[in-house]
């Protein structure tokens, strides 16, 4: 972990870092559940199939 200054410079690096956190937790939320939506569809079709 790092520590934290409270000047401007150190709460700005803080807050871009979280932001960019966010982004990345959700575009895994977003893959996840594009990805749940594959297994939902072929499933069915693969359990037809055997």
């Amino acid at each position: 972990m790092f520590e934290i200054n409270e000047t401007p410079e150190c709460i700005e690096m803080v807050k871009e870092r979280r932001n960019k956190e966010l982004k990345l937790n959700e575009f895994m939320l977003s893959e996840k559940n594009r990805l749940a939506e594959k297994v939902d569809y072929y499933t069915p079709l693969l359990k037809k199939s055997a």
